[in-house]
């Protein structure tokens, strides 16, 4: 069984990497620039995970958000996609319930 990497592979690879200095040094360019953004983005989307998670821990703790959208079936001679409305005196039978 031939062997992944062999001598006269090596060797090609070395003589191909010095007759193409230019894409050579242009692929690395490439790879290191790629590298630095990944880690970069990785970076900054990790920060904002931490900066939203510090803003909303507080607000969060014992609060329930609830928004309405329009209906997407008919009901007792309603329309669909009527717009729902809640109203104030929604929290008290949401919180009596």
């Amino acid at each position: 069984m031939r062997q992944l990497f062999d001598g006269n592979t090596w060797q090609e690879i070395f003589q191909s990497i010095s007759k193409n200095k230019l894409r050579t040094f242009l692929t690395m360019i490439g790879v290191f620039v790629g590298i630095y953004i990944y880690i970069g983005l990785s970076g900054a989307s990790k920060g904002l995970d931490n900066g939203f998670e510090r803003q909303f821990e507080s607000v969060a703790k014992n609060s329930l958000f609830a928004w309405a959208q329009s209906t997407s079936m008919p009901y007792a001679g309603y329309k669909t996609g009527r717009q729902i409305q809640l109203k104030l005196g929604d929290v008290d039978v949401l919180y009596n319930r």
